[in-house]
């Protein structure tokens, strides 16, 4: 009767850590955070010096554009994202650590941050 009660705690705590890790989003290489390199608008090059996007766990994200920051969601289907910020998508494309994302008018290229 010991090695039942032994074994269901065993697969209790079993079950306990896949869903953990589940919960987690695993390790998605792509999470990270991003810094704007180039931002252009109808074709003219404008500053975007200190403006970033964060990719976390689960989809969720926060973006910081014109000294503002915003909670959004993210989503990643081969190499095309779709960011989400108040019922708005953009898309574009996600490559070697290079992100480029259509705001409309805005056309903006980030560049993950290496890992330190």
């Amino acid at each position: 009767m010991k090695n039942l009660w032994k074994r269901v705690l065993a697969m209790l705590v079993a079950a306990t850590m896949v869903f953990s890790l589940a919960a987690c989003g695993g390790n998605d290489p792509n999470m990270g955070t991003y810094n704007a390199v180039s931002c252009e608008a109808l074709g003219v090059e404008l500053g975007c010096e200190g403006e970033w996007l964060e990719l976390k766990g689960n989809g969720r994200g926060t973006i910081f554009l014109m000294g503002e920051e915003y909670s959004c969601k993210w989503e990643l289907e081969g190499e095309n994202i779709t960011v989400t910020n108040h019922g708005d998508e953009f898309q574009g494309t996600l490559h070697n650590g290079i992100i480029t994302l259509d705001f409309g008018d805005m056309i903006y290229v980030y560049l993950m941050n290496p890992v330190e």
